[in-house]
């Protein structure tokens, strides 16, 4: 009688076990000790003109430390200009939080609360977007959804066009990654993501990818 307890208790330990780590497979643990991370989705449209719409979901898990939830580009952002190739010009900024702002290429600020501008202009860095709360913010989920129109670089090499979208390479970890390519004209001969742990499935107008980017890699589509 001992022994079928026993063996019982190993069956029900091993059972646990193995769904713990299924769990654990579908979770990445660390995110559990960050203090900020974020969901990124982002949808981009190939047409006479490269759209590019993204969303971000912020996850603060720390109260009075963050101020400025954010996102950095490494290329010219403008909002009322227009400039040499590659720069990205901002059309449309919205978030359920009350304020927002951008500050351009060359140090302009723009928001929806002016009582912030000079803050901004004193710890925002040049070619940022994001939305602010100058009493900090709480624990909680934030969004940020911003539509640019992009201008980048395109190398011709006598047959094909290449170009290089690089989303991000300085920011916080994203926890999942979700890229939508639309390609109504059908073309696209290739893609090259570069993306942690990623996977590409196309579809009859569209290239979907997912994955993750730990903090500062690259999230870029060749």
């Amino acid at each position: 009688m001992q022994e079928k307890k026993k063996l019982k208790f190993l069956l029900f330990l091993i059972t646990v076990l193995a769904i713990t780590g299924v769990i654990l497979r579908s979770y990445d643990i660390r995110f559990l000790f960050y203090s900020l991370y974020s969901d990124y989705n982002a949808v981009i449209d190939l047409d006479q003109t490269i759209s590019l719409k993204e969303q971000y979901k912020f996850f603060v898990n720390k109260e009075k430390k963050y101020r400025m939830l954010y996102r950095y580009w490494n290329v010219p952002v403008v909002v009322d200009a227009d400039l040499e190739y590659p720069y990205i010009k901002l059309s449309d900024v919205f978030t359920d939080t009350n304020f927002y702002y951008v500050k351009d290429y060359s140090g302009r600020v723009f928001t929806n609360n002016k009582n912030y501008i000079k803050f901004i202009k004193n710890y925002a860095f040049k070619n940022e977007v994001g939305i602010i709360n100058l009493n900090f913010f709480k624990k909680g989920v934030y969004f940020l959804e911003t539509t640019y129109f992009v201008y980048p670089v395109i190398n011709y090499d006598g047959k094909f066009l290449h170009l290089s979208l690089k989303l991000a390479d300085k920011h916080i970890p994203y926890k999942n990654v979700k890229i939508v390519i639309k390609d109504k004209a059908q073309k696209i001969i290739k893609i090259f993501p570069h993306l942690q742990n990623f996977s590409i499935k196309k579809e009859k107008d569209a290239i979907k990818i997912t994955g993750k980017a730990s903090q500062d890699s690259i999230v870029e589509m060749e």
